[in-house]
């Protein structure tokens, strides 16, 4: 928790000059300034000195921050907004949360409770009965054909690099990746055994805490920081493919979070390893918030697609939230349809189909129900490493040392 001399010198190093309000989400769909940045900065500071107005206001406008952190990237005062946004949830916001979300809580950092509803989730596409619900609200929709066992019960402790070795290192598994994306695990596994590196799976591992401290749910959160410290003790590297799952590590303890490396980020530093006679796809990048903002991870990716020969059009609405924001689709439902359909909006605009890549599991299911709601061209939208490896596959080598 911050300091009240901390808190205040944030605030008063706003300038209220508006550069912000462009780039918040829910600004651009309402044009309320209590809805942009410096209008709740205004709010905040007005609770510090316990003189709101209205509490209920204040909780209102406050819970619609997506938590982004673009106006972090374009202040030119440097308002660490997402510090003072995290106090405000904690202390000053009284719970606003939905009861989906609660549930939602409460099964991500309890990995048996998560299977068990994977596993049912799976059934229910198996039987065609999401099709229906997915007629009955557009927040079941997005979602990629789910296995009936996540990645980390299968997955071995330790995965030998392929050809000489090159160095070691860890991944952090992550709950929405580990059950709802295990072909992704699987994949970067793959690239990084490819290009020479050994790679540790920790089984003590556990959630990273992301989607509880985004709603201000931080009284486990020490608790949890303290066993993935201990579980990744023992490695210098930690990989993470997920951006909201990277963006809460790299808040732990410095001597952690100095270890953690998203994969674009970590590609992009070592000698990657290129397929030769590559054919050439269009797409469009568009950049996870806690990835581009949080991580400031920009130029990687857009430095590795080309190297696989994917052409990245013109977007400059990539580094706008699509309105994820972890359970802010169950929370704020409308708001978060409302900022998805700009998003779709503006990459119709450039483009009329095809490719959308991103590198973040909540943006993936997001991104894919907005190409299914909103546009009337077909896109698919896809990992960054999904793309990687699926262009590694051509070459017959990758495929023959992976084949099962």
């Amino acid at each position: 928790m911050m300091n009240k001399q901390n808190l205040e010198s944030i605030l008063n190093d706003c300038i209220h000059c508006g550069l912000c309000l462009p780039t918040c989400p829910t600004y651009r769909e309402t044009g309320l300034e209590a809805e942009s940045p410096r209008g709740r900065i205004m709010m905040m500071d007005a609770a510090l000195k316990g003189e709101l107005k209205s509490q209920d206001s204040f909780n209102e406008h406050i819970s619609t921050c997506l938590g982004c952190y673009t106006c972090e990237t374009v202040c030119p005062s440097g308002i660490e907004y997402g510090d003072l946004l995290s106090h405000c949830q904690t202390e000053l916001l009284k719970p606003s949360h939905s009861i989906k979300t609660s549930i939602l809580l409460k099964i991500v950092n309890r990995p048996w409770l998560l299977q068990l509803f994977g596993f049912l989730g799976a059934l229910t596409q198996r039987l065609k009965i999401d099709v229906l619900l997915t007629k009955i609200s557009h927040q079941f929709g997005g979602f990629p054909q789910l296995p009936f066992r996540g990645f980390k019960n299968s997955a071995l402790e330790l995965y030998p690099a392929i050809g000489e070795k090159v160095g070691s290192v860890a991944f952090f598994t992550g709950c929405v990746m580990d059950n709802l994306y295990p072909n992704i695990h699987e994949a970067t596994i793959r690239i990084l055994r490819w290009n020479g590196y050994e790679v540790h799976i920790p089984k003590s591992q556990g959630c990273c805490g992301a989607l509880h401290h985004h709603v201000g749910q931080t009284k486990n959160i020490l608790d949890m920081q303290k066993q993935n410290i201990q579980a990744f003790d023992f490695v210098d590297t930690i990989i993470i493919n997920s951006a909201g799952c990277g963006a809460e590590l790299k808040n732990y303890p410095e001597g952690f979070a100095s270890k953690v490396k998203d994969i674009s980020e970590f590609l992009y530093n070592i000698n990657l390893s290129v397929p030769e006679n590559i054919p050439t796809q269009k797409a469009i990048y568009d950049a996870p918030c806690h990835l581009i903002h949080a991580q400031k991870i920009d130029l990687q990716p857009k430095h590795i697609l080309p190297k696989f020969g994917v052409e990245l059009m013109d977007f400059p609405q990539s580094n706008l939230c699509c309105g994820a924001a972890g359970s802010y689709t169950l929370d704020k439902s409308t708001m978060s349809n409302e900022i998805l359909k700009t998003k779709m909006d503006d990459i119709q605009n450039q483009s009329k189909g095809g490719l959308i890549i991103t590198a973040n599991p909540g943006c993936q299911i997001q991104l894919q129900k907005g190409a299914d709601l909103y546009t009337e061209n077909k896109y698919s939208v896809a990992h960054i490493i999904e793309v990687i490896d699926g262009i590694y596959a051509n070459d017959s080598a990758y495929a023959d040392a992976f084949k099962k």
